[in-house]
């Protein structure tokens, strides 16, 4: 079959393995990519996320509030929510936020400025209703085979407690007064749930998603994601930029990444080091606290990196236009790069 020109996510779901292409195409392998059958997809929109809970149970996000889930490993996907849905219960919970502001209004400086903010998430919601399903879903995880979050722009979260058969909007738990756009979303060791945001800023919830507090990292610049290990939280995104937190995201500290590219995808190897991958083709190894980095000499420069994960002792990648690994053993100083 003639697959799309341009590959926008590549992704392993146990045996098998199949990739997001533009317009809404998925494609799944069964042999390790040597060939390709191209997946029933209800969606022609753009996917950008994607969250397997097992080899067959898994669900993607998209463009215009678009989440697909599947129960037969990718062959075949079907449609839980759009952007009309989600518009609506964000237009619900605007119109109860502003009743709610002014109920409370007294004469304070702070009065006046929250009732302006809820007007102006009315508004925002009014707008998105009559410009119909556009905004995008950037990011999904699921915390067990039932409970999920999704998230995206102005301020998109929906909770599902039922495996995507329903979703709640539940982004006016945030700290998140301005709805600012939320990029992507991680799950930590101990149950606690990350969200990366614009403006430097952090969500995090440690009791499911119940409560949310709000970590600004002295940074104004967008965040696009959040990855963790035992012992560490990292956020990274624009220009470069790492924060490290070593207290479950309460408090965060700058790192020095080694690169001024936009950094979009993170994994950790077998060994407890840690890869970035920067959206201009480039990667970057860390020790296993993540407290510094080194660019590697894979000479991938201006291709776009999709993914970047670990298997067995290699350390692996994606792009657009081969497939890489790189040697994660710990003997090896500056691992070994082999290009295919």
């Amino acid at each position: 079959m003639r697959l799309a020109s341009s590959c926008l996510m590549s992704c392993i779901a146990g045996r098998g393995s199949w990739r997001l292409e533009s317009s809404g195409l998925i494609v799944v392998s069964d042999d390790g990519g040597k060939t390709w059958t191209q997946s029933s997809s209800p969606t022609s929109v753009m996917l950008t996320a994607t969250w397997f809970n097992d080899e067959r149970t898994g669900w993607a996000v998209g463009h215009d509030g678009v989440v697909l889930a599947t129960v037969d490993g990718g062959k075949s996907w079907v449609r839980q929510l759009d952007g009309a849905a989600i518009n609506e219960q964000m237009l619900k919970a605007a119109q109860a936020r502003l009743e709610e502001s002014k109920a409370r209004a007294g004469g304070t400086e702070k009065d006046r400025k929250l009732s302006e903010q809820a007007e102006d998430r009315l508004a925002d919601a009014v707008a998105a209703i009559e410009a119909g399903p556009s905004r995008p879903l950037l990011g999904v995880r699921f915390t067990d085979a039932r409970t999920g979050f999704v998230v995206g722009s102005y301020g998109q979260l929906m909770r599902t407690d039922d495996a995507g058969k329903t979703w709640t909007y539940i982004g006016n738990r945030l700290p998140n007064p301005v709805g600012l756009h939320l990029n992507g979303i991680e799950l930590g060791k101990q149950g606690e749930i990350y969200i990366a945001a614009e403006a430097g800023v952090v969500f995090r919830s440690l009791d499911h998603g119940q409560t949310w507090m709000r970590a600004d990292l002295g940074y104004n610049g967008q965040l696009y994601g959040v990855m963790t290990t035992p012992s560490v939280v990292l956020a990274y995104g624009f220009r470069g930029h790492v924060f490290r937190s070593v207290d479950s995201g309460k408090t965060w500290s700058a790192v020095a990444s080694a690169s001024n590219k936009s950094i979009v995808h993170a994994a950790v190897l077998r060994d407890g080091r840690i890869v970035l991958a920067t959206q201009a083709g480039e990667i970057l190894l860390g020790d296993q606290a993540g407290q510094s980095f080194a660019l590697l000499p894979l000479g991938l420069a201006g291709q776009r990196i999709e993914r970047v994960r670990h298997r067995k002792r290699w350390g692996q990648l994606h792009h657009r236009r081969c497939r890489g690994r790189f040697m994660s053993e710990p003997r090896h100083r500056n691992p070994d790069i082999a290009i295919k």
